[in-house]
């Protein structure tokens, strides 16, 4: 597979998360300015309910949960996202997480690229409270 992007960002939904919610995290992502990346929505659940958007792919896999139990597993709806990427480095973002920079995925691509045994940490940001 050949990779034609600097980054893959995903973005887990799953259940009945708020899609309001979700879309305002991913026009966060689309306003980043300064690399080359795509972004992934990989939503599990009885049906796709993530809107189409230019420049978002999106993967869905069906999931049905079992009666009186909310069994989705996020670490498996992100990897999912994960087997679709095309970056050369993948970050994956909660649908809930809002960039308050414009420049913080370029500056942490720069700074792996920099120093590439260094780990990077999530940034300063904003965490949509349930009620907006």
């Amino acid at each position: 597979m050949v990779k034609t992007h600097e980054l893959s960002v995903i973005v887990p939904v799953y259940g009945q998360f708020n899609l309001a919610r979700a879309y305002i995290s991913v026009q966060s992502i689309l306003s980043q300015k300064g690399v080359n990346y795509e972004i992934i929505v990989s939503e599990q659940g009885e049906y796709p309910r993530f809107p189409d958007i230019q420049g978002v792919r999106h993967v869905f896999k069906h999931h049905k949960p079992k009666q009186g139990l909310s069994d989705f597993n996020p670490g498996n709806v992100r990897n999912e996202g994960v087997v679709f990427a095309n970056g050369e480095f993948v970050y994956t973002n909660d649908a809930d997480i809002v960039f308050l920079e414009t420049d913080y995925l370029a500056k942490s691509i720069q700074e792996m690229k920099n120093n590439p045994n260094r780990v990077l940490y999530r940034p300063y940001m904003r965490r949509l409270p349930i009620g907006e």
